[in-house]
């Protein structure tokens, strides 16, 4: 009866744990991992170096996990990797293939979350993950009231095998 009892307490820890999924060039996917929105949920990412600072900002395709263990559609999130004093109120995204609309992104900032983050609005959403999915780069401009206050080349080598096989582990 220990036995069972410790495989089950031992079974609950390790799939609580943030598990890899997939990684390919410039872009990785984690399961069960604490998302900048707040929740557990699944996480496909690529990180910007900027080489005149050393800071780092993230693109990351999310699905947040519900109380019954399901993923949510996916959400388009940017941030810089450590709070910055640039101010922003929103952003604008846009992948480098000709023709593509330039998606509004929306601030977030969730409780107990100290970075602020902008995100894709629900209605654009699959067409941005469809742009990351399937272009080369994907370009974040942040915008104060009056200015673009930082712009954010990403590359997306690797994401379209990534973020496939992050949605087959989060279903």
């Amino acid at each position: 009866m220990r036995s069972i009892l410790f495989s089950i307490i031992t079974f609950s820890f390790l799939v609580a744990q943030a598990q890899p999924i997939s990684s390919s060039k410039d872009w990785s996917a984690e399961k069960n991992i604490d998302t900048v929105l707040g929740k557990k949920g699944c996480v496909a990412e690529t990180v910007y170096t900027d080489e005149a600072n050393g800071d780092q900002w993230r693109l990351q395709v999310i699905k947040l996990m519900s109380s019954n263990g399901e993923h949510s559609a996916p959400v388009v999130m940017a941030y810089p990797e450590v709070a910055t004093t640039t101010e922003y109120q929103e952003a604008e995204g846009q992948s480098n293939r000709a023709g593509t609309p330039v998606f509004s992104m929306t601030l977030f900032q969730p409780e107990n979350v100290d970075v602020l983050s902008v995100g894709s609005r629900m209605g654009d959403r699959l067409e941005m993950v469809r742009r990351i999915k399937g272009d080369s780069t994907f370009t974040v401009k942040f915008m104060s009231q009056t200015d673009v206050v930082k712009e954010v080349e990403y590359s997306l080598r690797g994401s379209s095998r990534t973020i496939r096989d992050m949605d087959s582990a989060c279903q």
